[in-house]
């Protein structure tokens, strides 16, 4: 399936491009993720991966959620495209400001512009994007996998945005006032 081969291949570009400007990101100086935030990690990181070793979970990676259509396939190239590309601009975008996700640097400003100017979490919304493309044309477990994700990210922009008002109590209510969520002119 060519769907599959190009969502491979973005989501490669994501994992080195992130590696590779990662190196040069600014120090953390707290982390606000919480409780929930490291279940959520935990998750991710051990316990979902386990699934493809299980051979009674190993089923759903045979099952697809969506018809193998090939109008459907190309929507799910668009959007996981579109969704890498709006979360790298905003990645590149951010430069020494950027973190791990639910963690504050030191010595940055507050950034407005750029994709930043259409919605607060472009990183966050563009990955959902793309996620939500590559879930069309995934199996269940990789839609499982998809779904947890836009839920940890989800999790993270409002643990973000409490951290992010009380850092800039002046600027950003009016940032938050002024532009969307995840969705320009949406949500």
């Amino acid at each position: 399936m060519f769907a599959n081969t190009v969502i491979g291949i973005c989501w490669t570009a994501v994992v080195v491009i992130w590696l590779i400007t990662g190196a040069t990101s600014s120090a953390t100086t707290r982390k606000t993720a919480g409780k929930a935030g490291r279940w959520f990690r935990f998750f991710l990181a051990i316990v979902f991966p386990l699934c493809f070793l299980v051979d009674d979970l190993r089923i759903l990676s045979t099952v697809y959620v969506f018809p193998n259509d090939t109008y459907l396939q190309w929507i799910s190239v668009s959007l996981c495209i579109s969704g890498i590309s709006f979360a790298i601009w905003a990645r590149l975008h951010l430069g020494n400001s950027w973190a791990m996700p639910m963690t504050q640097t030191e010595n940055t400003e507050l950034v407005t512009s750029g994709p930043y100017h259409l919605v607060r979490h472009p990183i966050y919304a563009g990955l959902s994007l793309a996620m939500i493309g590559s879930m069309l044309a995934a199996s269940a477990l990789w839609s499982l996998w998809y779904i947890t994700w836009t839920l940890y990210f989800l999790y993270s922009a409002f643990m973000e945005e409490r951290a992010l008002k009380a850092r800039y109590p002046i600027d950003y209510p009016i940032y938050k006032s002024k532009s969307k969520m995840f969705i320009p002119f949406v949500l």
